[in-house]
C-alpha cells in the first residue's frame, strides 16, 4: 500500500514565522513543494478567490534590522527564551544562523 502525501497549506500573519517554516520544510528531503502560478490559480479557484498577479520568487514583509537598547534586548531574550528552547527541542536541525544565535545567547 502506498503512503498518501500530506497536504500542508500554511497561511500566517506578518512576522509569524511562516518564512522560517517554509525554509525549514523546503530543505527537508521528504518535503516537495509545488509552488507555481497554475497551482496558485487552482487553489484560488477551489477557495473561491480571484487570483492576483504575484512574483513568487520575491519575499515580502521581511523584517528589517533595527537597533535595540541592550536592556530591552536582554528582557526580550529572557522572555522569549522558552519559545526558542522549545523550537530547538522540536527541530534539532535548526538553520545555521539560528544555532549560532542560540550558542551566543542572542536567541
Amino acid at each position: 500500500m502506498s503512503k498518501q502525501p500530506t497536504l500542508l497549506f500554511c497561511v500566517g500573519a506578518t512576522k509569524a514565522g511562516t518564512s522560517w517554516l517554509y525554509d525549514h520544510l523546503f530543505a527537508h528531503p521528504e518535503c516537495h513543494f509545488r509552488t507555481s502560478l497554475p497551482g496558485i490559480a487552482r487553489l484560488s479557484a477551489h477557495l473561491g478567490l480571484t487570483p492576483m498577479p504575484a512574483d513568487l520568487d520575491r519575499r515580502v514583509h521581511e523584517g528589517k534590522a533595527m537597533a535595540l537598547p541592550e536592556a530591552l534586548r536582554a528582557r526580550a531574550l529572557l522572555w522569549l527564551r522558552p519559545q526558542y528552547e522549545y523550537v530547538a527541542a522540536m527541530f534539532p536541525a535548526l538553520p545555521e544562523a539560528w544555532s549560532r544565535n542560540m550558542e551566543r545567547g542572542v536567541a
